[in-house]
């Protein structure tokens, strides 16, 4: 019975799913992989404790899909739409993320550690215990963003963009330490 669990879980490794509709789809736990999903659909899905490690994800769409505590380590993540996705404790380690998009995203506990999150809009965002350590923050857009103990540890966010943000004591001691630029910034 645990072997034929374990293959449920692995059996979506590898596979070339290029642009498939996965829409309204439970694929809680599964393992992508290694897999080509570039401009797959994923709105609307659970995909709770998905793995995706060393994927091509470029263009693809998680409009919406739940994808608390999943796993994008490694992965080309650039022009995905994570519009209205939960990404509550996901892990997006050493990911490529120009042109993302997280629009009403849920970014709680976040990890983006070692990511390129250059021109990335973080925009009227609530950030809460999200971690953006050893990422490249290089015209990521933070504008009129809520940060709560937010980790910047070896982030360089001198031209970063915290217009009209709001956050902690910390936060703000960290990055005005960083001599990132805070103009209009409201501290909580």
């Amino acid at each position: 019975m645990l072997g034929m669990k374990k293959a449920d879980k692995s059996k979506f490794q590898g596979l070339d799913l290029t642009q498939a509709d996965l829409s309204n789809t439970d694929l809680h736990g599964k393992n992508f992989s290694g897999s080509a999903l570039s401009k797959t659909m994923f709105d609307k899905s659970n995909l709770t404790g998905a793995k995706f490690s060393g994927v091509d994800l470029r263009g693809t769409s998680f409009k919406n899909a739940v994808l608390i505590e999943a796993t994008f380590d490694g992965s080309d993540l650039r022009d995905v739409c994570f519009d209205g996705a939960n990404l509550t404790n996901a892990k997006m380690k050493n990911a490529g993320m120009k042109g993302a998009t997280f629009k009403n995203a849920t970014l709680t506990g976040t990890n983006f550690n070692g990511s390129d999150l250059n021109e990335v809009s973080f925009d009227n965002q609530t950030l809460d215990s999200v971690v953006f350590d050893n990422s490249s923050l290089k015209k990521t857009s933070f504008r009129k963003a809520k940060f709560r103990d937010v980790s910047l540890h070896h982030a360089d966010p001198k031209h970063a963009i915290f217009d009209k943000t709001s956050m902690d004591k910390l936060t703000y001691a960290i990055l005005k330490g960083a001599e990132a630029n805070l103009h209009d910034i409201k501290i909580l």
